[in-house]
């Protein structure tokens, strides 16, 4: 037989079959997209209120990829509400996962894991459903940690011997490029405003105490923007704030006022993302009232950071829990990438001038963080708080 004959047979069948595979390839592909692009039902189990916290944040964010069909009752004695979607119990999740149609449930803290793993395994494991805590769901949907809804357990995922965050040595190899290339660049500019400040009556950088990597403290550096005054119970900081200097007011407005502490990153006490460093004064009450607030200082204080970017200021008791959501987020999810993203995101905002940003209390986030540190002022002396200078 001809060797072109036989090409032709050997060809002729190959070429058909690869027409079929990725003909089929295309319809699978079509179906995954059509699928994906269809709401997932989304069922909770766990309370009333955070069922309706859930919905509201989905409607703040404008997501229509999950629709919550109810929830499933951790108390089998609750009575149902005339407004409450309240479907079964967990020991009805069967009859429920096959008369909603639902592929997702989350849990919550106030439901025994074990229970739900069980449940599953029991009566379920013939159905396509999937399981995600609830934490883990706000973290991946929305970016920010929802404290009221984790434990000491949530840390595991850092401990674990295959997570891999960003090197630090590549980590601080970009913090001393940025810290000479944006400092050389603007130290005229530094100069200048240094020579504006002076005029205006007092020393042009301001020094102040704070907390950084390891719980230890160090000097931070800032242009001064406020008045000097006594000492005194620090205050936080607000929009209107009457301590600003006129010129004070645009530098904090452009972020400006934060130049200094390039210095501080090339003496390695901060990086240019990180979590915001705080006064010892207020770490010692912060730490005591709210849950994991240490674990901060598990990294070292950014310039710039995922909390800042988000909340800006937020300055107050609830704001601080609001932020400690969007650090812990960042000490899991941390990388290069991500550095480089809030980077881009906190340069933004600083040409926008949106340093002080409405404040989003959302439940998972101060309900229950809250209302421990309620309690816990009860029973414990308030502390009294003082700092010396102007307050941030």
């Amino acid at each position: 037989m001809p060797a072109m004959s036989i090409l032709e047979t050997v060809v002729g069948p190959l070429a058909a079959a690869m027409l079929v595979l990725a003909a089929l390839t295309a319809i699978a592909q079509f179906h995954r997209c059509r699928r994906a692009r269809q709401p997932v039902r989304t069922l909770l189990a766990g309370s009333a209120s955070l069922l309706q916290a859930l919905r509201e944040e989905l409607a703040f964010h404008r997501i229509s990829r999950y629709t919550l069909v109810g929830r499933l009752s951790v108390d089998p004695s609750e009575r149902e509400a005339a407004s409450d979607l309240r479907l079964g119990t967990l020991a009805e999740l069967r009859s429920v996962l096959l008369e909603y149609d639902v592929k997702l449930i989350l849990m919550t803290s106030e439901i025994s894991r074990m229970a739900v793993f069980d449940a599953l395994a029991r009566d379920c494991d013939d159905l396509d459903v999937r399981l995600c805590d609830l934490s883990e769901f706000y973290e991946d949907t929305f970016r920010y940690t929802p404290i009221a809804e984790i434990n000491s357990a949530w840390f595991h995922s850092i401990l674990h011997p295959r997570y891999r965050p960003a090197g630090r040595k590549v980590k601080r190899l970009f913090d001393i490029a940025f810290a000479l290339f944006v400092g050389m660049a603007l130290l005229p500019v530094l100069a200048l405003l240094a020579w504006l400040i002076e005029r205006d009556g007092g020393p042009a950088l301001f020094r102040q105490v704070r907390i950084g990597e390891g719980g230890k403290p160090f000097t931070l550096y800032k242009l001064r923007t406020m008045r000097l005054g006594p000492r005194g119970a620090p205050a936080w900081s607000s929009a209107e704030d009457p301590r600003v200097t006129p010129i004070g007011r645009y530098l904090r407005r452009w972020h400006v006022d934060e130049l200094p502490q390039l210095w501080n990153i090339l003496c390695g006490d901060m990086s240019v993302v990180g979590p915001r460093p705080e006064q010892p004064e207020f770490v010692a009450a912060l730490e005591r009232e709210f849950p994991f607030y240490h674990r901060r200082h598990a990294l070292r204080p950014g310039l710039a950071g995922w909390a800042q970017a988000r909340c800006g200021y937020a300055g107050s008791e609830a704001g601080t829990a609001w932020k400690l959501s969007h650090d812990l987020y960042y000490l899991k999810h941390r990388s290069l990438f991500f550095d480089l993203r809030i980077l881009l995101q906190s340069t933004w905002q600083a040409f926008a001038g949106k340093q002080f940003t409405e404040l989003r209390l959302p439940p998972v986030v101060v309900s229950r963080v809250l209302e421990r540190a309620t309690l816990a002022q009860l029973d414990e002396p308030e502390l009294e708080l003082s700092v010396s200078g102007e307050w941030t």
